[in-house]
């Protein structure tokens, strides 16, 4: 009789165990992807400083070059936001894969 109570403590603890890796594992795709998604306006950002620090730096370039940080920020930006649909196609692809495999005869 014990082996059986030991049997379902067990089993309990290995679903729990099991349930507590799959919501992690959910939580560290969200950060990752949160993170990368920040990439771009934070590139927009820091480049419009850059750009602002420059023109305080040298006066005599005092409209281009926020211009140019901008212009370098938003290039970033869409750098950022090409490798992020990127990560996410072969993402899904592998995520396909595996499901396309289970489905041959």
């Amino acid at each position: 009789m014990t082996g059986s109570a030991d049997d379902r403590v067990l089993e309990r603890f290995l679903e729990k165990r099991r349930k507590n890796r799959e919501h992690g594992a959910q939580y560290r795709s969200y950060l990752k992807w949160s993170g990368r998604a920040l990439e771009a306006p934070v590139s927009v950002v820091v480049g419009l400083l850059l750009g602002r620090l420059l023109d305080g730096r040298l006066p005599e370039l005092a409209p281009w070059g926020t211009a140019a940080g901008l212009f370098f920020g938003v290039a970033a930006a869409v750098r950022a936001l090409y490798r992020l649909v990127k990560a996410y196609q072969r993402e899904d692809a592998a995520e396909q894969q595996p499901k396309n495999a289970e489905d041959r005869p």
